[in-house]
């Protein structure tokens, strides 16, 4: 059986600061082990000061502009479906997912395409 450390990694990071110090005079930090911390990052459209921005500019120019009701439930569907693409960490889900984004957007613009022939006569 293997022996488990159940030492927290915070416990781990001020022992090993400690020990630093012993040798040196000068305060330091354990900068591989600051390091060996992930920090996931997000961009700015993942951010919620984005969809905030966005929300309330949909909102305030949904009176003036009319088409934004339909280009704008559209759009945030396409945002929430590409970060959920790009939030993949496996590459062969990842490759699904596209392909599944690529089957549904030609879908929707075909549909499209058959509602402006039967509206308007095509051209």
């Amino acid at each position: 059986m293997e022996k488990k450390d159940n030492t927290l990694w915070s416990d781990k990071i001020w022992e090993s600061v400690d020990d630093s110090k012993q040798d040196s005079s000068e305060p330091e930090v354990n900068h591989q082990a600051e390091t060996n911390l992930a920090v996931k990052r997000t961009s700015y459209f993942q951010s919620d000061e984005f969809w905030l921005y966005f929300s309330l500019t949909t909102i305030t120019l949904f009176p003036f502009v009319p088409w934004l009701a339909c280009c704008g439930i559209f759009l945030v569907i396409l945002l929430n479906v590409i970060f959920w693409i790009i939030d993949e960490d496996d590459y062969a889900r990842k490759t699904i997912k596209i392909l599944l984004l690529i089957i549904f957007t030609v879908g929707i613009m075909y549909w499209s395409w058959k509602v402006f022939e039967a509206k308007w006569g095509g051209f």
